[in-house]
């Protein structure tokens, strides 16, 4: 794949996708994203990604990274990620239908069983807890407004 870094034990890296309907229970409906999992030590440039969230064709699609070696921080038993948005033009900072597929395939695609799971991302840490079944609830940072001057020709 043209833009990744591999192993030099590795030749060839294969990354796990899935497409997920965030905000239904229907398939084919709600809002899709892609999630890609990165395993620790595999480095893809942002062009590389930008080419896989292009290939995808989504609004976003996003790329969730394992933070260290070992069980305590993989897919399956970790419950701290680092987390990144691309659209098929743009790296955005935040997502939140992204987000809540990402966590959804944590817990249902990879049996993932920690109470909450955090992502490290451009906006800060953000959590997303099973509320059981196929709920997640997510927790976002307030971002409080600002006043602006409005300019004449707004």
């Amino acid at each position: 794949m043209s833009g990744m870094k591999r192993s030099r034990k590795d030749a060839t890296t294969r990354l796990r996708q899935y497409q997920l309907d965030a905000f239904t229970r229907e398939p084919f409906c709600g809002n899709p994203a892609a999630v890609v999992f990165i395993p620790h030590g595999v480095r893809i440039s942002d062009g590389g990604l930008m080419r896989i969230a292009a290939e995808n064709n989504l609004s976003e699609t996003a790329f969730v990274c394992e933070l260290g070696p070992g069980p305590e921080a993989s897919f399956g038993t970790g419950d701290r990620f680092g987390l990144r948005w691309m659209t098929p033009t743009t790296e955005v900072k935040l997502c939140g239908h992204a987000t809540l597929a990402t966590a959804a395939a944590l817990l249902s695609q990879v049996q993932n069983r920690s109470e909450v799971l955090c992502f490290e991302t451009l906006s800060g840490e953000l959590q997303a807890k099973s509320e059981g079944g196929d709920l997640v609830e997510l927790d976002f940072p307030l971002n409080r407004p600002t006043r602006t001057n409005l300019s004449e020709e707004l």
